[in-house]
C-alpha cells in the first residue's frame, strides 16, 4: 500500500513540475507546431491558425484562450481541439498559453 502512495505522489509531484515549454511540447506543438504556425500536418487538416506573430495575438483574449485550452473547441459539435482541463493543472495550462504567445516575433 505504501508503495502504491507513493508512486501516486510522485507521479503527482512529476505532472505538477512540468515546465511551460514541456508542456506546449508536448501537448501543442504537434498540431500547433514548434513555432505556432500551425504548419504541421494536423495543423494543416485542421486549418489552424499561425499564431506566430503578435498581430495574430491581438484578437485573442488571454482569459478566453486559457478556456479553449480547458475546455477544448468545438465546430459543428465536433472537437477541433481536445480538452485539457483534466489533463493540466489551471497553473499549467495559464503557462502553457503564455509559452504559447512567448513564440511570436
Amino acid at each position: 500500500m505504501k508503495n502504491v502512495l507513493f508512486a501516486v505522489i510522485a507521479s503527482f509531484i512529476a505532472i505538477t513540475s512540468i515546465n511551460a515549454e514541456d508542456i506546449y511540447t508536448l501537448h501543442c506543438a504537434k498540431c500547433h507546431g514548434s513555432d505556432g504556425k500551425g504548419q504541421t500536418p494536423i495543423g494543416k487538416k485542421l486549418v489552424i491558425k499561425d499564431l506566430s506573430t503578435k498581430e495574430s495575438w491581438n484578437n485573442i483574449d488571454y482569459t478566453n484562450a486559457i478556456d479553449e485550452v480547458t475546455g477544448g473547441i468545438k465546430k459543428d459539435n465536433v472537437f477541433r481541439m481536445k480538452a485539457f482541463g483534466e489533463t493540466l493543472t489551471t497553473e499549467q495550462i495559464s503557462n502553457a498559453v503564455k509559452e504559447f504567445k512567448s513564440l511570436t516575433k
